[in-house]
């Protein structure tokens, strides 16, 4: 059996909290659902950590990085 891959935990999160969006919601509007998600953030507490924005949008608890590839033809 497989374990869980690169960025499962991410992908569930971001599953799970527009799954709670919508169902805070009670429609399926994207704006809406959008607008839901930044006020989840009240310590959603997921399997890549706690949750939170700050003033753009962007997780305040998450480790960023830029990667550049290269591929020889």
């Amino acid at each position: 059996m497989v374990g869980p891959e690169v960025y499962c935990d991410t992908a569930y999160d971001a599953t799970k909290l527009i799954a709670l969006a919508i169902e805070e919601v009670g429609e399926y509007n994207g704006e809406a659902i959008k607008d839901a998600i930044y006020e989840l953030d009240d310590g959603y507490s997921g399997a890549s950590g706690t949750i939170t924005w700050d003033e753009n949008g962007d997780r305040v608890s998450a480790a960023y990085g830029i990667w550049e590839l290269h591929y020889d033809e």
